[in-house]
């Protein structure tokens, strides 16, 4: 990244997947799919007291809860946009809103995350920094998981500072 394509508004980050864009919907969108490749736990809910099933794809308005593996955090949100084998937007926590994009190129899933700020909202270089380098990782890890069935995630709760972390 130069200064000359270094954009503090947002970022994007794209990775193909030889894997049908239906199935690589159902792991960015269900609770039981994300949990496969990113976070521990995901909760999506509706009507102030409804939840979602592991394998019901979150709807726009859908508050969520998000429970990181081995870590006592947890982050809350909203579905802002969602259809079906398209797009998946979401804010995310305080970091800003969270696009990510399916299509078909060459009979491979092409997926593109775009990382954006807050409408108004200042920019902060550690959280950009910070979520860049986690959403390459968990964008090879979607790509290990779809192709290989390998979740490159440590499981080892004491280990600290690990890229697979």
């Amino acid at each position: 990244m130069s200064d000359s394509n270094f954009n503090r508004d947002f970022f994007v980050r794209k990775i193909f997947i030889n894997k049908n864009i239906e199935d690589v919907y159902e792991l960015a969108a269900t609770p039981a799919g994300i949990a496969k490749w990113f976070i521990d736990k995901a909760e999506y809910c509706y009507d102030d007291n409804k939840f979602r099933g592991d394998n019901e794809p979150a709807q726009p308005g859908d508050k969520y809860k998000f429970y990181w593996l081995y870590k006592d955090y947890s982050a809350d949100g909203e579905v802002i946009e969602a259809e079906t084998n398209k797009i998946f937007k979401f804010t995310f926590g305080g970091a800003g809103i969270v696009t990510i994009t399916l299509s078909e190129e060459n009979q491979k899933t092409l997926v593109e995350l775009k990382q954006e700020n807050y409408p108004g909202k200042q920019y902060d270089m550690d959280a950009y920094i910070n979520c860049y380098v986690c959403w390459t990782f968990y964008l090879a890890n979607l790509k290990s998981v779809m192709e290989a069935g390998f979740d490159m995630r440590d499981r080892e709760d004491y280990l600290e500072g690990f890229v697979n972390k």
